[in-house]
């Protein structure tokens, strides 16, 4: 089960539109606040890791395949359901690239003014985090451009690991995400990324430990993340930007 949450509703009224969209075998459905079905959404082939667009227009998706990670993504048009392929990312997939392509694409999220989509590009569909390991890459809804995020590729022209989970700012300008157990923040267009940071404290020194997960932003000034070994256990915390304190997420 695969589920992306749009907002709430203000003044305390129900909100007419979808609050929530999840996959259910293959299937897009969304749904209201109070968990009723609006809309389902199919196609020709199972829909798996899927990002949908803020006016509820577009879909783009990987086809689901067991144990494999991610795949091409397809562009949908959820009124008339016409679906096209994105093109190759231009890292894994240049002109010297004869055969083959490499498209594993994963967890893709739509800016907040709907106009792009940011995504994780992997090398390889199976293995460990080492053999998957790619940067970040952009399409341009427009024009069907895809881009790669300069700032997740390193001065040796090598990815900086496996990234997963990118989430626009609020202001579109940069870009949160996890690469092997840290949180990173990543310039959309400039060449900046840095790593956010929490106290050492809050990591375990179990061999268990998955570090610091972001979760996503809280406005423009605050970080919701989890460290420590189980992530089905470990609370959600705050990290506020401008003073690089945490706190835990309920107060």
């Amino acid at each position: 089960l695969v589920s992306a949450c749009f907002g709430q509703a203000r003044g305390g009224a129900v909100a007419e539109r979808p609050a929530v969209a999840y996959t259910l075998n293959g299937t897009l459905y969304l749904a209201s606040e109070s968990g009723q079905v609006v809309k389902k959404i199919g196609a020709p082939v199972p829909i798996g890791d899927f990002a949908i667009s803020p006016d509820l227009k577009t879909v783009i998706f990987a086809s689901a395949v067991p144990g494999v990670l991610g795949g091409p993504f397809l562009i949908m048009d959820v009124a008339s359901g016409r679906i096209d392929p994105m093109m190759p990312d231009p890292y894994f997939n240049d002109a010297s690239v004869a055969g083959d392509l490499t498209e594993f694409y994963t967890d893709p999220e739509f800016s907040p003014d709907g106009k792009r989509v940011v995504f994780a590009v992997h090398a390889a569909g199976q293995g460990s985090e080492v053999h998957t390991s790619g940067p970040l890459a952009i399409l341009n809804l427009a024009t069907r451009e895809v881009s790669i995020v300069k700032s997740t590729v390193a001065s040796d022209g090598l990815p900086y690991g496996h990234m997963r989970n990118p989430h626009w700012s609020p202001d579109g300008r940069q870009i949160l995400g996890n690469i092997e157990g840290r949180a990173f923040f990543a310039d959309v267009d400039g060449p900046a990324m840095t790593e956010a940071k929490i106290p050492e404290s809050e990591f375990s020194q179990s061999g268990a430990s998955y570090g610091m997960h972001a979760i996503g932003w809280l406005g423009g000034e605050c970080v919701l993340y989890q460290a420590g070994e189980t992530p089905e256990r470990d609370p959600a915390r705050v990290l506020q930007l401008r003073t690089q304190m945490t706190s835990p997420a309920a107060e």
